[in-house]
């Protein structure tokens, strides 16, 4: 059989995509799919021939997006695989089925093409409703079908959603361009071939709105680096840890104040940490008196930005007290460290530390669980499982996930125990061996969600007889004479 010039001519064919889940799917699988219509010529028919002579080209629209989202070459002819259930509503409506039984209905393949669904938007509506209805235990009987679909390996050019989220080349950029039957680009139809002239013309736009996207980026990046200080500390190469610290800790006494309280953070405040795991400093510094009745005092906070190399986070002692009344966990953990996580502490810090439980307030709990269960934790963690449902492990960036998450629950559960805070999880402990054995990776996910619903259905149970309140006036007034007596000594040894 003679080879095939792959330049010898290049077709051009619009892709409509569902939604922008299905889409992302494409991206990361590199690989995408059509089934057969009702009537011919299907699409499978339609791109084998194209690519038997040639090279195809798929340009990515996206249904509601108003805009070109990218486009990829096909790098193999469309496959059967396993047969997708396709359901319709049967016409009968004397037989039924448990609600449970429906939902294949709604999730027909892991692509959805712009014609995947064959119900109307009505009945699509209708039988959403029956699954949501907790108190429905039946539902119209579904008629199955098989509808095969044709899987084919593409490769992708250039996509806006890895870089840029959901921005696109505007349809606006195209509402100039027709198809060869007269149709406008825009309202291009799932499959349908343009000319080779108007698909390398929507392709030119696609590149040169990602070259301004990303020259916009880069700008604002590098307006934002001019706009921020000198960095307060520079790792030096070769700094080993004890050196850092006492670097840190010395610039800080020298041109701030007085360090009160020098700490890590992250995973060395934990005793979760691995041999290559970074240096987090978290440092508590009281400024003189004078500097801050004076015009010009003292920030509140100092920070390293996105681009040290050094994680560094130091709060004036006004500011740090204000955080632990708000309930902020990474401040009320401070009062209750392992003498292994402190690095330097002053007398007066540790009459706070006297005083700690006071400062165990439903804020805090609060704080700890919307740390755990919102986007950034487990609801992060159950879009993953949604979109790996074959996985039997979580992959190494969902168990680091996995691993805070159960952290959060593990110091929100001592909470609502009554009992102080174990932040430094010690060697040999259960809850060691357990966050350890999560980061480690290949943890199995049935056995992550187990973890997670039990410390939530203890954390449910004991919270509903909590005495625990919010931040107290008690716990407010022995804060306040605290500071109070701090800023009074230094405003006489000063003066």
């Amino acid at each position: 059989m003679a080879s095939i010039d792959r330049e010898a001519e290049t077709r051009y064919f619009i892709a409509k995509c569902a939604n922008i889940h299905s889409f992302k799917k494409c991206v990361n699988t590199c690989e995408w799919a059509c089934r057969d219509r009702d009537k011919p010529p299907h699409p499978k028919d339609i791109l084998t021939e194209a690519f038997s002579s040639g090279k195809v080209i798929l340009i990515f629209s996206v249904n509601n997006c108003h805009g070109w989202h990218g486009y990829v070459e096909m790098i193999g002819p469309p496959a059967e695989k396993q047969p997708i259930k396709n359901c319709v509503m049967s016409k009968s409506t004397n037989d039924h089925i448990h609600k449970d039984d429906i939902e294949s209905f709604t999730t027909e393949s892991n692509f959805l093409t712009s014609d995947t669904v064959s119900l109307s938007e009505e009945e699509l509506i209708q039988t959403k409703a029956l699954i949501q209805d907790s108190n429905n235990r039946t539902c119209e009987k579904f008629s199955v079908q098989k509808k095969h679909w044709y899987y084919f390996p593409v490769r992708w050019e250039v996509n806006f959603i890895n870089e840029f989220g959901e921005q696109c080349l505007p349809s606006k950029e195209t509402e100039n361009l027709v198809a060869v039957d007269g149709t406008p680009i825009n309202k291009a139809r799932n499959w349908q071939e343009v000319s080779p002239d108007i698909g390398q013309k929507i392709c030119l736009l696609i590149d040169h709105h990602y070259k301004f996207l990303n020259d916009k980026r880069d700008l604002k990046l590098k307006q934002s680096l001019e706009k921020n200080p000198d960095p307060f500390y520079i790792v030096q190469s070769g700094e080993v840890e004890e050196q850092m610290w006492k670097k840190v800790v010395d610039k800080v006494e020298r041109e701030l104040g007085r360090v009160h309280l020098a700490c890590p953070f992250g995973s060395q405040r934990y005793n979760l940490h691995k041999a290559e795991s970074d240096t987090d400093m978290f440092i508590v510094y009281q400024a003189n008196t004078k500097d801050l009745l004076g015009f010009d005092p003292p920030k509140h906070t100092v920070k390293n930005s996105d681009h040290e190399e050094c994680d560094y986070t130091i709060h004036e002692v006004h500011r740090y007290c204000e955080l632990i009344l708000n309930g902020d966990p990474r401040c009320v953990e401070t009062l209750f460290l392992h003498p292994d996580s402190l690095v330097q502490t002053s007398p007066e810090w540790k009459n706070l530390v006297v005083k700690r439980m006071l400062f165990l307030n439903i804020e805090c709990l609060d704080k700890y669980l919307r740390d755990a269960e919102g986007s950034r934790g487990i609801k992060q963690l159950r879009r993953w499982c949604d979109d790996n449902p074959s996985a039997k492990l979580l992959s190494i960036k969902m168990c680091k996930l996995l691993y805070i998450v159960v952290r959060l629950l593990q110091n929100a559960k001592n909470i609502v125990d009554g009992h102080p805070l174990e932040i430094y999880r010690l060697e040999g402990s259960q809850e060691r061996k357990l966050l350890m054995s999560i980061r480690a990776g290949d943890f199995p996910v049935e056995q992550a969600w187990s973890i997670i619903e039990s410390l939530q259905t203890e954390i449910s149970k004991k919270r509903e007889s909590l005495s625990i309140q919010s931040v107290t006036d008690e716990a407010k007034a022995q804060m306040e004479e605290w500071l109070i007596q701090m800023r009074y000594t230094n405003f006489l040894e000063k003066h």
